[in-house]
């Protein structure tokens, strides 16, 4: 009976996720994250957003009134050499361990004593192994689940695959990227495809005024570049 009302309690409450995104703001990962975060349902869920960078997207999450973003330092010009350095060689290792010292080590520190401080029930890391462990460190240390979403779709490295054993669950894009990161067991991939805000399929008053220029009827389909 016990366990039964503290199930039922768990199905209650609102799950806590930190979000974890390690993106500049600009391209594809982050303005999925705002996607998620716009529609998500703020009675079930509550979100917090770590980020280091503040690009056109993550400004926009910042907008959003139920959602909580923190600001974490980040060294950009180690991340940088840890990517370009041939793996397996010696300045590989020197560039990881400095790396380590001065990026994760610190990063997975905040994100522990924040998701203490927020009771954190799940961490998210919406990008690449290689780029989110200290996310996944922190929920190893934690103890609570931590989920990663791939957005791309690549053999991974020997970091990434020893990183990734930490992770509970990996979300994937495609059917082609369950078959490509099928070694990291089929139980823990999860196919989501990514979704569209309907506002974005709306037609804007510059093509309506097109299409009524050129007499083109509102059932037919029509693409084009647009000015910048």
């Amino acid at each position: 009976m016990e366990n039964s009302d503290q199930c039922r309690l768990a199905i209650r409450k609102r799950l806590r996720v930190l979000y974890y995104e390690p993106s500049t703001g600009y391209g594809g990962s982050s303005r999925c994250l705002l996607h998620w975060l716009k529609f998500i349902d703020n009675k079930r869920f509550e979100s917090v957003v770590v980020v280091h960078f503040n690009g056109p997207a993550i400004k926009e999450i910042k907008k959003l009134d139920a959602v909580v973003v923190v600001h974490c330092l980040y060294i950009t010009l180690l991340k940088r050499l840890s990517l370009v350095v041939k793996g397996g060689t010696v300045i590989s290792y020197l560039v990881f361990f400095a790396e380590f010292i001065f990026n994760i080590l610190p990063i997975t520190i905040f994100l522990i004593i924040l998701a203490k401080l927020k009771k954190v029930d799940l961490i998210d890391v919406n990008s690449s192994v290689i780029t989110g462990i200290p996310a996944i460190l922190a929920a190893r240390i934690l103890r609570i689940p931590c989920s990663c979403h791939l957005h791309d779709t690549r053999v991974m490295t020997k970091k990434e695959i020893y990183f990734g054993k930490m992770v509970h669950t990996f979300f994937v894009l495609t059917k082609d990227a369950l078959r490509v990161y099928g070694d990291l067991g089929r139980d823990r991939l999860v196919l989501l495809y990514n979704g569209i805000d309907p506002e974005d399929c709306k037609m804007s008053q510059a093509v309506k005024e097109r299409r009524l220029e050129f007499n083109i009827p509102e059932q037919d389909f029509i693409f084009g570049k647009g000015r910048r």
